[in-house]
């Protein structure tokens, strides 16, 4: 299966989190995986967030049996591309208050604020 990853950077891909993705999918625990790499289990929790931040849920979620909570619009996007299946939840999440915060000495400036707009457009959708 090939999947297209955009928009992922590169430079925060440590090649040993891949180790540690394979040590946990073929264990199918992090337990395991933190036995069978010597290493505590909390090295790698750390390690799949890390993944998980530059890769995204759904694609781990893909090679393993773990459930991902994702927005439906993203779950549908990976759902064309990955074999997941998506199931709304089973009961209602309460609703979260979205804020941005930023650093004063970029409110003028035109492409923070050309951003921030498009940020909060999107966050209304």
């Amino acid at each position: 299966m090939m999947v297209r990853i955009t928009g992922v950077n590169l430079s925060a891909i440590d090649l040993n989190l891949f180790l540690v993705l394979h040590a946990v999918l073929e264990s199918g625990r992090a337990t395991g995986a933190a036995r069978e790499l010597h290493v505590t289990q909390s090295a790698v929790s750390n390690a799949l967030a890390r993944l998980r931040d530059v890769l995204g849920d759904p694609l781990v979620a893909a090679r393993s049996d773990l459930i991902a909570g994702v927005p439906r619009r993203v779950a549908k996007a990976f759902c064309d591309m990955l074999p997941l299946r998506m199931v709304e939840m089973p009961f209602p999440l309460p609703r979260m208050t979205k804020c941005l915060i930023w650093h004063t000495r970029t409110d003028a400036d035109p492409g923070a604020r050309y951003f921030r707009s498009l940020v909060i457009e999107a966050l209304r959708e």
